[in-house]
């Protein structure tokens, strides 16, 4: 007992015609061949076609280099930033930890040179 979406998912059924067909909640449709996808199948059961962005549930991602569907919620893990199937970092983390990482830097920086400045004025005092 499948729960289905309330709304209808509008196809060219090939000859032009359009028709409606439920979609099973969470499931998604291969935009290369138009077949419905289980919700934790990252790539097309049928062609193997990349699951699209959109189709992703909030905090979910395609692992790039094993095309894994990483889900945080599945995992029992609050945030999931590196794959758990081939330790690959989520896209953009890398990015995240670069910025956090110049920030401290330049944190540390300026209060060294504020404990410069404050020495050098008491040397000069």
């Amino acid at each position: 007992t499948s729960k289905t979406t309330k709304s209808r998912e509008t196809t060219d059924n090939g000859g032009g015609e359009r028709e409606g067909q439920l979609v099973p909640e969470g499931c998604w449709r291969c935009i290369s061949c138009s077949f419905i996808n289980v919700p934790n199948a990252g790539t097309c059961e049928m062609c193997g076609g990349i699951r699209p962005e959109s189709s992703l549930p909030p905090l979910s991602w395609i692992c790039p280099v094993c095309v894994a569907f990483n889900q945080p919620e599945a995992s029992g893990e609050t945030s999931l930033d590196t794959c758990p199937t081939c330790k690959c970092p989520r896209p953009g983390y890398v990015d995240k930890i670069d910025r956090e990482f110049e920030a401290k830097q330049i944190e540390d920086i300026l209060e060294r040179a504020k404990k410069g400045e404050k020495e050098g004025s008491e040397a000069d005092g």
